[in-house]
This record gives C-alpha cells, sequence and structure tokens, in this order.
C-alpha cells in the first residue's frame, strides 16, 4: 500500500516533486511508523519497473485536427485493471438503480433504467451460485416460469422486467 500512494504522490499530473521532497516524505513515513517504507533508489526501481510493464502504457498515439499531439489508454484495459483490484472492484456498480428521488449516479438515471436496449446490460444475475440470464427461462419460486429481459436494483433489492411464459398445447398439423 505505501508503494501505492508513494507512486500516486510522485505522479500528480502538474505538480512534480523533486527527489529531496520525496526524501523528505519517506523520512516522515519511518518517524511515524510506517512499516516497510522504500528507499528512494527502491521505490524508482520499483517505478521503473512498473512503467516498462505494459499496463501503463499508453495505446495510442493521435494527432488532433489543430496539430497537437496525444496519447490515449485503451478503455478495455482500464476496466480490466479495475475488475482485477478487489479495492475498485467491491465499488463498481453492474445494474441500473430504479430512480426514487432524482439521480446522484449513474446508475439511478432513467436513460441506464429504461433507455438503453436490453442487451446492452448486463446480461446475468447470480443467486445462491444460480446464474440467471436474459433471454433464458427461469422458474420463479412460485413455479411460474418467466424470461427475464433486463435486471435491477430497487430499494436494494434484485428485481427484474420480464416475459410471463405460457404453456400452449402443441398442434399436430399433418
Amino acid at each position: 500500500m505505501q508503494w501505492c500512494i508513494l507512486d500516486i504522490m510522485l505522479n500528480l499530473p502538474r505538480h512534480p516533486i523533486s527527489d529531496e521532497l520525496v526524501k523528505i516524505f519517506l523520512w516522515a513515513l519511518k518517524m511515524l511508523g510506517v512499516k516497510h517504507v522504500p528507499s528512494l533508489k527502491a521505490l524508482r526501481k520499483f517505478q521503473a519497473k512498473l512503467r516498462g510493464s505494459g499496463l501503463f502504457k499508453k495505446d495510442r498515439t493521435v494527432i488532433s485536427v489543430i496539430g497537437n499531439h496525444f496519447t490515449q489508454n485503451s478503455i478495455l484495459k482500464s476496466i480490466m485493471l479495475d475488475m482485477a483490484n478487489p479495492e475498485v472492484r467491491r465499488h463498481l456498480v453492474f445494474y441500473p438503480e430504479e430512480p426514487v428521488n432524482g439521480s446522484s449516479e449513474l446508475r439511478h438515471s432513467w436513460k441506464w433504467f429504461q433507455g438503453l436496449p436490453d442487451e446492452k446490460l448486463t446480461p446475468m444475475w447470480a443467486y445462491r451460485g444460480v446464474h440467471f440470464y436474459i433471454g433464458e427461462a427461469a422458474e420463479l419460486v412460485n413455479g411460474d416460469v418467466v424470461i427475464p429481459l433486463r435486471w435491477f436494483v430497487r430499494e436494494g433489492a434484485m428485481h427484474m422486467f420480464y416475459y410471463r411464459a405460457q404453456m400452449s398445447e402443441v398442434m399436430n398439423l399433418n
């Protein structure tokens, strides 16, 4: 954790930090009793290794219409890193939430709740080790068979929009 926090502090955009100031930070951490505080040399070696790993390399260089050069990160790679990090992943939200008193987050928006096509939303919900998918028949506790269309959260509990399936007679066309 110490390595991560130090790396973030040392890479704030528009706020370059000199090696002398980093030494003061490291000294202060040691004085505060933080365990496993790296030396400046070890920290710089760690940063170089991290930068060379390919995880944080810019994926695409672009030149704007007015000639400015910039690079872009891959959204897929960012999502991959977020999903792989348990500290980040537990804060990610995968289902829309029915808006009750306005919206404070994207998951509360009517666009996500009603406006997107069903196939663009999370296709599965797992409950007690059983996976339920949109477009596939599922049996409710009361025995009814439904075909889920989309999953959403209402007042903290999972709900679904669905088609109710009905049994019909098989007709012999011969």
